[in-house]
């Protein structure tokens, strides 16, 4: 399951593990049922109107982009053996190891050859972008406070030439 799915980080996990061949159930908020769907997501499921941690379980791995409460039911969800990986930190390591399940932190570093691979999976259209905002390279600021406030929906750009 993947926490955040109709999100960037979310969304891209969702197609990357879905052309590894995963089961994929996504967790959104129910707006974003119909987008998480288009990502490929086997089961949709918003975290908001029912208990996830009841529906789903046991899952085999959760990535969590969220934390705090969502985090914490995750641990219910997991099977014993089961992993939380979270991009957000582990809040929950002495939880998840009295149930049986590994934690591992994820950060992402910059990497040209694996930037290169997924320009190219763009490229081919095998992988969808969310672009929600285009702005003028002029208006860098404003597209910082966009993406600092949460509101921002999809991917904010900025423009560097015509």
């Amino acid at each position: 399951m993947i926490h955040g799915a109709a999100g960037s980080v979310g969304g891209f996990a969702v197609q990357f593990a879905k052309q590894k061949g995963a089961w994929v159930a996504a967790a959104i908020k129910g707006a974003d049922r119909e987008y998480a769907s288009t990502l490929g997501a086997d089961e949709v499921v918003d975290y908001e109107a029912a208990p996830f941690e009841e529906a789903l379980s046991p899952l085999d791995l959760i990535l969590d982009v969220i934390g705090g409460e969502i985090q914490e039911r995750s641990v219910k969800a997991l099977r014993k053996g089961g992993i939380l990986v979270s991009t957000v930190g582990i809040h929950v390591a002495g939880q998840a190891r009295s149930r049986g399940i590994e934690t591992r932190d994820f950060a992402v570093r910059s990497d040209g050859e694996q930037l290169s691979e997924i320009a190219k999976l763009v490229d081919a259209g095998k992988l969808k972008l969310n672009v929600g905002t285009v702005l003028p390279l002029n208006k860098a600021r404003e597209a910082h406070e966009l993406v600092e406030s949460g509101r921002a929906k999809g991917k904010v750009v900025l423009k560097v030439r015509d």
